[in-house]
């Protein structure tokens, strides 16, 4: 899996590239990745940059929608005939709290009331 670092520098300093640093505009990417060759992860960060922003914008959220999937369906190997809305209450509960899973699994309580 490939990790990236960003190191926002002062515009007033010139970035240095050095190992496997890749410096551009001030930001500086150090690479992760154990089992790409550095010229080719050059070259994949360059695309990157090169891209229209509506590119890289649809990259990410490919990259965030396979995550959630992925998250959800580890979840759900864990708990074997859960509901969709357990599943996801589990998912808000690891990813962003049990304060605010439990808010959400109140508010959904209270709806279904209604």
């Amino acid at each position: 899996m490939t990790r990236w670092r960003a190191v926002i520098r002062f515009p007033r300093r010139r970035p240095r590239a050095s190992g496997r640093d890749v410096c551009q505009n001030g930001v500086s990417m150090q690479a992760r990745s154990a089992d790409t060759d550095p010229e080719a992860e050059r070259f994949q960060i360059e695309l990157l940059r090169r891209a229209p922003v509506a590119r890289r914008v649809g990259l990410a959220r490919s990259l965030s929608r396979s995550v959630i999937t992925l998250a959800r369906a580890a979840i759900r190997r864990t708990m074997p005939g859960a509901t969709d809305q357990e599943v996801g209450l589990r998912f808000v509960e690891l990813h962003y709290g049990r304060e605010l899973a439990e808010g959400l699994r109140r508010r959904l309580l209270a709806a279904g009331d209604r």
